[in-house]
């Protein structure tokens, strides 16, 4: 029989914080209950000076191993306080209690998902222990404001906090400044906007929607505990926001990037999915993100159709390439998980298609019934599965990757399909043979439309098919499709095709792009006569964004290619202005960015925001901005350099970096590295300028991103923190064996979890070599024939 352990009940923190000295210092009171001779569970302190543990009052010899503070006594039966002092520095980039400059003030705020509790004060970091937070926090300057998870029940030279609800230490808040707080009148639970000084005209960015966007979803689900509803706003944060009950942190670069609507459903989402339904574990959180994103989107604020976001995923070859939802080691960063949420996301919507609407909705409400208030694993999710699906869904959570269902004719009355191991082409890993796979087919045969449901297995399944009858899948759930040699006969039945059943082969074009594997003339010309004919808004949405791919990501610094797209895609649009789709305001507002760039002369509104002419301008506005840079248009560079000298507004600076980011004129990336590399630069501005320079597509300037990058290392990496060093290592990725190759010698113990990482990347690389090979032949053989 295993030793009994103690369980923590309560938790209570005193802390003397100024946000204008370098550290802080603080008590924390641990409440357990056990039986006599019961081992504490352990008591994590990462980085944190121990001047003293009390054991019920009795001094303990103070020693931490392994981020581990040691008791050296077992429990002497019933209620015991275990009280730390402890002293320990802020942090200076966005994980655990750090601290940053705004304005010349100087403010803290605490991040601490996945495991960064234990760096700010002693506690037990796991996200099965929930239990009530009790704070008090003294020691802060006249004029600064304390914000946590509840609301203050005394202010002064001390702020004091009832208990929480019980949280795992990961969702525990606070923040300390000169914060100034915009209260939503009309908000039930009450709620607050804090923002740095200065920044208070971006509150009511985020109060309506969180107002609006929560009471829709409040209808939905049962109550949840919290008494408030404040939002932080920061200049600075790694992730784009943080759940935390009562006190959300939310990034200004959410803000400038046009997602705040996405992200504020999201957070919300997470009242229910991750702070009162909690994962079981660290590496049960895919439950608190995947619900989150699923449920964010199902009720209609945000996410678009199923189709939508698995085209988002199989556009990158995402799923192939995914790793477990659920990983087998502690701690995991989400930088690891590219696709998590996607994927996530998918997994649920499969899980519905399978069940059924109404039987998934039941499912979901005794979910909360049973395990409101707790912590739940994959384990027991799955358990509350009906017992016919549960192991083909076990499989989606448990292993790598995804399903690849190849699709081949045998001959022309003959289709095979079948399903691969869970590894993608091209990669080393263990294949494994999960449970079998169900998917949907649909036949395009000359009297209709037939829906074929298959269960894939072992061996292959053959479909008979009438002579030249295409084969297709639904653009949901968790199955990546590759149609080999069918591939040119699906690009022939574009013009028959639905806007969800186009996806498949518009995907598999992307990948085309990306590897550059075949003339751009030529690909527009195999596409040329389809796109005449494609009709309704959901395929000429998804077209645009391919011609748009085509037009400026990939080809804007080659004249001929470009005059060749121009003109195609100048004739393409002539076309869908005459059909139905150009009354839908998507489509034109489409066709309005296609005009922008076409003409020979940019539209005035985007030099007038470069100028600082356009006071406010509107997303739409940046975006005319961004398609400047991103066509190399002579004279952006100057004037967001300018502007950069003098503007002061936090969101216009962070769009001006992202043009500077994303700008194609000859000095631009020169200018874009030095201002990113040079340690004067604010942090969060540096960040906003590597993260979009890591995911630019052209493969000669993600080598010099690199080299810059790895020259600067030992600078660069004490002001990122351990998710953005692992994002960087997107720019060893790409189709460059070599550069994945010098990124391992370089990067392998520097930055945690590198190995994976690069395995993955090699990995990806590997396969889609693979698969570009047959899309580019399947393409070719569409232009032969045409």
């Amino acid at each position: 029989m295993p030793p009994a352990v103690a369980s923590l009940v309560a938790e209570s923190l005193d802390l003397r914080v100024d946000p204008s000295a370098s550290g802080y210092s603080g008590t924390a009171a641990l409440s357990f209950e056990g039986r006599r001779g019961a081992a504490y569970p352990p008591i994590h302190a990462r980085g944190l000076s121990i001047d003293e543990v009390l054991v019920d009052g009795i001094p303990q010899p103070t020693r931490v191993d392994d981020e581990v503070v040691g008791i050296g006594v077992s429990s002497a039966g019933g209620r015991t306080h275990i009280l730390i002092r402890f002293h320990t520095d802020f942090a200076e980039s966005p994980s655990g209690l750090y601290r940053f400059r705004s304005e010349g003030e100087w403010y803290v705020v605490s991040d601490f998902e996945p495991a960064d509790a234990r760096s700010a004060w002693p506690c037990v970091d796991h996200p099965a222990t929930k239990v009530p937070f009790t704070l008090r926090v003294s020691g802060y300057r006249p004029g600064d404001v304390v914000v946590s998870n509840m609301a203050p029940t005394s202010v002064g030279s001390t702020a004091s906090f009832p208990a929480t609800p019980p949280l795992p230490a990961y969702l525990v808040a606070l923040a300390v400044g000169p914060w100034v707080g915009t209260p939503d009148p009309h908000a039930r639970p009450p709620s607050t906007v804090w923002t740095v000084r200065g920044h208070e005209h971006l509150a009511p960015l985020v109060s309506d929607l969180s107002r609006t966007t929560f009471t829709k979803q409040a209808g939905h689900l049962p109550p949840v505990p919290w008494s408030k509803l404040d939002w932080v706003l920061l200049p600075d944060l790694t992730s784009g926001a943080m759940e935390n009950p009562g006190a959300i942190t939310l990034s200004e670069r959410t803000l400038a990037g046009g997602w705040t609507e996405q992200t504020v459903a999201h957070e919300l989402a997470h009242l229910w999915f991750g702070d009162w339904v909690t994962a079981a574990s660290w590496e049960d959180l895919w439950l608190n993100e995947s619900f989150a994103d699923w449920f964010a989107g199902d009720v209609g604020e945000w996410g678009g159709s199923r189709a939508w976001l698995t085209a988002r995923v199989l556009e990158a070859d995402g799923l192939e390439h995914t790793q477990a939802l659920r990983p087998s080691h502690d701690g995991w960063r989400f930088g690891e998980h590219r696709f998590l949420y996607q994927k996530g996301r998918l997994v649920l919507e499969s899980t519905r298609d399978r069940m059924g609407k109404e039987r998934f909705d039941q499912q979901l409400s005794e979910w909360f019934v049973r395990w409101g208030g707790q912590s739940a694993s994959t384990e027991d999710w799955l358990d509350a599965l009906p017992r016919a699906i549960r192991d083909e869904v076990g499989s989606m959570v448990t292993e790598a990757g995804s399903p690849l269902v190849t699709v081949t004719r045998l001959d022309p009355h003959l289709v095979s399909l079948k399903r691969s191991t869970w590894t993608a082409p091209g990669s080393a890993s263990h294949p494994r043979s999960p449970a079998p796979t169900h998917v949907s087919v649909v036949l395009l045969e000359p009297e209709g439309k037939r829906t074929v449901e298959v269960d894939l297995g072992e061996e292959p399944r053959l479909l008979e098919l009438a002579e030249g009858t295409p084969i297709l899948a639904p653009a949901t759930g968790l199955y990546a499709w590759d149609w080999g040699s069918e591939l040119s006969t699906l690009l022939g039945a574009l013009p028959t095709l639905e806007g969800s059943q186009s996806y498949p082969a518009l995907a598999r074009l992307d990948t085309l792009v990306d590897g550059l594997r075949l003339p751009l003339d030529e690909l527009l010309g195999a596409l040329t006569t389809p796109w005449f004919e494609v009709g309704d808004e959901t395929s000429a949405l998804l077209w645009l964004r391919l011609w748009n791919r085509l037009e400026v990501a990939h080809h804007a610094g080659d004249p001929a290619l470009l005059a060749a797209a121009h003109a195609r895609l100048g004739a393409a649009a002539a076309a869908l202005r005459r059909t139905d789709s150009a009354r839908s305001e998507r489509v034109r507002a489409a066709l309005d960015r296609m005009d922008r760039h076409l003409g020979a002369d940019p539209p005035e509104v985007a030099w007038n925001v470069l100028r600082g002419a356009t006071i406010h301008p509107t997303p739409a506005e940046w975006d005319s901005v961004d398609e400047l840079a991103s066509n190399g248009v002579p004279g952006v560079l100057a004037l967001v350099q300018g502007r950069l000298r003098d503007e002061r507004e936090p969101l216009a600076r962070i769009r001006l970096l992202v043009v500077l980011a994303r700008c194609r004129e000859p000095l631009a990336l020169d200018a874009a590295l030095a201002l990113a590399l040079d340690p004067t630069t604010p942090r969060h501005e540096a960040w906003t300028v590597l993260d979009v320079l890591r995911s630019r597509t052209d493969e000669s300037d993600r080598e010099r991103v690199y080299t810059a990058v790895s020259a600067a290392w030992d600078t660069l990496a004490q002001r990122l923190d351990v998710a953005e060093r692992q994002e960087l290592l997107e720019l060893v990725g790409g189709c460059d064996l070599q550069r994945i190759a010098r990124g391992r010698a370089f990067f392998e113990g520097r930055i945690p979890g590198a190995a994976a990482l690069l395995d993955l990347r090699e990995d990806e690389t590997r396969a889609c070599g693979l698969r570009r090979e047959a899309d580019l032949a399947a393409v070719r053989r569409l232009l032969s024939e045409g």
